[in-house]
């Protein structure tokens, strides 16, 4: 009697069915440990751009204010999503032109960072957009999502409002405080153009 060396055709769809099953698993698994981890180095950079926010602060006596004006009594709330905020928040925390690499001279150091400190390195990670291309200058986060919020508290109160319209779904009672949750400068990101991004909170 002859030997089977081969699978008969059952026995290969039974073994790509649990294939299937297996990679259907695991696929959705896997996904979400990588998004788990994008979230958390995008936290940690906000972390690093918190403290040198305040440095910034300690530094000079107030917070960047981007090359704008900052109307009083209320916190100021950029989003570098919009315009030059981006590139106006790089020139302030790290001192130089972000397309050259130069320190920051001339009106745009007075402007920005007026002895042209170093409160922060920005990496190319930073800048690099979702179709691979690098723009410096044009912050993104780790699901390559530009719309970056900055609040920072200049009312003095160390309170800062989270906008309404930006609360996480499941806001804590001091998160969605009237008079703004305990802190001094919070990085938050949001959706943009209807795109949905995973949400990214500094404080959570």
């Amino acid at each position: 009697m002859k030997k089977r060396n081969a699978f008969t055709l059952i026995e290969l769809l039974v073994v790509i069915g649990i294939i299937g099953l297996l990679a259907g698993i695991m696929i959705p698994a896997v996904s979400g440990a990588m998004d788990a981890l994008t979230r958390t180095k995008t936290k940690s950079r906000f972390n690093e751009w918190v403290t040198a926010v305040k440095q910034y602060k300690l530094t000079y006596g107030f917070y960047p204010t981007l090359g704008q004006t900052v109307s009083s009594g209320s916190d100021a709330h950029f989003n570098l999503g919009d315009g030059q905020n981006s590139e106006a928040f790089v020139k302030s925390l790290s001192g130089r032109d972000p397309e050259t690499g130069d320190k920051l001279t001339g009106e745009e150091r007075s402007r920005y960072n007026r002895k042209a400190t170093q409160f922060c390195t920005f990496s190319q990670e930073d800048f690099t957009q979702e179709d691979g291309t690098q723009e410096p200058g044009r912050l993104v986060d780790g699901f390559f999502n530009p719309n970056i919020h900055v609040v920072m508290d200049t009312t003095g109160n160390s309170r800062v409002e989270i906008p309404q319209q930006y609360l996480p779904d499941d806001a804590t009672e001091d998160e969605s405080n009237e008079n703004g949750m305990l802190g001094e400068v919070i990085i938050f990101t949001s959706e943009k153009d209807d795109e949905e991004y995973p949400s990214v909170y500094s404080w959570r």
